[in-house]
């Protein structure tokens, strides 16, 4: 449904007081690697984009991944990802209620080209970094993606995609620093893979 599961379960974890916040970022990307992957594998299969600018934005964002577990920057923003996810899942359903309304969200590009290209392998790249904090992907690049012209339908290969490219980056690090709830990791994974197929679309439904 393109809806990220980060802000969602920071809510639980934190109302709950199920997960540390120091090791909730490495919860996170350990925890839904395996279901992201799985819905990267279905949705660059049935939705078309242009390969350059999926490759391109997808590079980017492991790239801002990896640096940014490289430099640590992982626990503060963590704190207020709740708060972010808020935001950004009301500018998803913005987006969504123009789209499903036929008001012309995004526009009908395939592709990013030029200055446009740039603005969005910058912004994938900073998308990737907030990554390592523990702020989802999902919502910004598809707000992201439709101010720049691109179909919506576009965006859920180039999210999932980027998730699928730079969570096994950054859980590894998170993995081998010992940054991360095994068990919690391990519900979002056991909870994650089966609905992944149960949800899945056909190219009608896009």
């Amino acid at each position: 449904m393109g809806i990220g599961s980060f802000a969602t379960a920071t809510s639980i974890f934190k109302l709950r007081k199920l997960v540390k916040d120091e090791v909730l970022p490495g919860t996170l990307n350990v925890g839904i690697t395996l279901p992201t992957m799985a819905q990267a594998f279905i949705y660059i299969s049935i939705v078309e984009v242009d390969m350059t600018t999926l490759i391109l934005l997808i590079a980017a964002s492991v790239l801002g991944m990896w640096l940014g577990c490289r430099n640590r920057l992982r626990v503060a923003p963590a704190l207020h990802s709740d708060r972010n996810g808020v935001a950004l899942l009301g500018g998803r359903y913005t987006v969504g209620y123009d789209y499903l309304s036929e008001r012309g969200a995004g526009g009908l590009a395939l592709d990013l080209h030029g200055v446009r290209l740039w603005v969005g392998i910058a912004g994938n790249f900073a998308l990737g970094a907030l990554m390592s904090l523990g702020i989802g992907l999902y919502g910004p690049c598809l707000i992201m993606i439709s101010l720049l012209g691109m179909d919506p339908r576009a965006a859920f290969p180039i999210m999932m995609g980027s998730c699928a490219f730079l969570m096994p980056v950054g859980s590894a690090r998170f993995i081998r620093k010992g940054s991360y709830d095994v068990r919690a990791s391990l519900g979002l994974a056991l909870g994650g893979i089966p609905a992944v197929p149960h949800r899945r679309p056909d190219r009608q439904s896009l």
